[in-house]
């Protein structure tokens, strides 16, 4: 599935919902009340993956809404290589304390092979976004 920022695809999973901006950063925002396993974490990256046509592209995930989240065989999955031929930069995007303090806490459990950081709002990470990718 080709994106075409004039009529950009969009993926409606179970768990969330994908779509990539003008700029080719991915948007995943993550539903309300949809605790995910693995199989669910397949399916956000392999629509990511068709999303980009496989390269690389940054990528911005919005879990402002999330309750439940992702369990631990999906936060591992999330965090893997995934063949990537480069790492493009993920912000996080939360919205209490709390979920703040879970975001760093997975970044430094897990130990994404891409630059990552976790921010209160999309303009702050959009722009950090922008300036990884001069």
């Amino acid at each position: 599935m080709k994106a075409d920022p004039a009529n950009t695809p969009v993926f409606d999973l179970p768990v969330a919902r994908i779509w990539m901006d003008t700029s080719r950063v991915v948007h995943i925002v993550f539903k309300p009340d949809c605790p995910h396993g693995i199989e669910e974490a397949r399916q956000v990256v392999k629509a990511y993956s068709e999303m980009t046509e496989g390269a690389a592209c940054p990528v911005l995930a919005d879990i402002t809404s999330v309750t439940g989240g992702a369990n631990r065989s999906a936060r591992e999955f999330y965090v893997s290589p995934l063949d990537r031929e480069s790492t493009a930069p993920m912000a996080m995007v939360t919205k209490s304390p709390m979920q703040r303090m879970l975001g760093n806490f997975f970044a430094r459990l897990n130990r994404p092979p891409y630059p990552f950081r976790v921010f209160n709002d999309t303009e702050s990470a959009l722009s950090w976004i922008a300036q990884l990718q001069k």
